[in-house]
């Protein structure tokens, strides 16, 4: 097939089997990264621009603007180009250096949060409130605040698709990190319409604030809800059957080991599990 804008690329991304020793399990990666942005964010990203040129709030020749970590910021570059819109990153120091340059080199415009913030702090609450005032103050401009935008769940209805497709066999379990929400309700929610006995399981770093516990600074950037944030309202608790904390040294551990054994050089943060039986390590993110 010809396709004519890169956001067509979007989807379609592949599995990879990773064995589990001493377990009747077959773990299976979907390798998100293949997308044209890098991440699983593309299909949200673009989902949330064409929702709001659809209704009116964002108009032709408009401003998108976002609070971003990189990976939402990169696929909003993407569908700015697409439909011919001005773009603006508002990023904190986490925000990796590729990433910034990969959205500078699509045309997005890089607003940083000014402030001091210790190495370990994700500066989320200082973004949101930057993105939300460039939003109201810019002529032509919204701000497209992913975490309560019902955009961002809509924007998975595809990659369910595509796992019920690559997978005839069944999905028991699925397991995927958990930062605005948006792609853990949009994907639990259609797994349990399809067959309500699905496990999900969603992941958030050990110093966030999603399912209760007591907030500290962490390093795993893009997901997650640092303390003196507030929890997305597109976060749908009723489809999540369990929450999971995993440190910074077991994220960045386990991402190592997997991508030393299997040759993958970016290891996806969502994941499905096809077995009879299912478990979860607590190192797996």
């Amino acid at each position: 097939m010809l396709h004519t804008t890169v956001t067509q690329l979007i989807g379609q991304t592949p599995l990879m089997s990773i064995d589990v020793p001493d377990r009747n399990a077959t773990l299976v990666l979907k390798i998100e990264k293949n997308n044209p942005g890098g991440s699983m964010k593309d299909r949200m990203a673009r989902s949330m621009v064409v929702a709001a040129l659809q209704d009116g709030r964002l108009a032709p020749g408009g401003t998108i603007v976002e609070s971003s970590s990189g990976n939402t910021g990169t696929g909003l570059a993407l569908a700015a180009l697409e439909f011919g819109l001005r773009f603006i990153a508002v990023v904190d120091h986490h925000a990796a250096p590729d990433k910034i340059r990969m959205m500078r080199a699509l045309g997005a415009e890089i607003r940083y949060v000014e402030g001091d913030f210790r190495e370990d702090e994700v500066a989320v609450v200082e973004r949101q409130k930057l993105a939300a005032q460039l939003g109201a103050q810019l002529p032509g401009a919204l701000f497209m605040n992913q975490s309560d935008n019902p955009a961002n769940p809509e924007g998975y209805a595809g990659l369910v698709d595509e796992l019920l497709g690559q997978l005839p066999n069944g999905i028991n379990a699925f397991v995927g990190c958990v930062g605005t929400g948006g792609s853990m309700t949009g994907i639990s929610q259609r797994l349990k319409r399809h067959n309500p006995a699905v496990r999900t399981i969603a992941v958030e770093p050990a110093g966030s604030i999603v399912f209760g516990k007591p907030g500290h600074p962490y390093y795993q950037s893009g997901t997650g809800t640092p303390a003196g944030d507030e929890v997305g309202k597109v976060l749908d608790y009723g489809c999540i059957d369990e929450g999971v904390q995993v440190t910074d040294t077991q994220a960045f551990e386990t991402a190592r080991y997997i991508a030393r054994r299997r040759d993958c050089s970016s290891v996806v943060q969502r994941v499905a599990l096809s077995t009879r039986r299912w478990s979860l390590s607590p190192l797996v993110s």
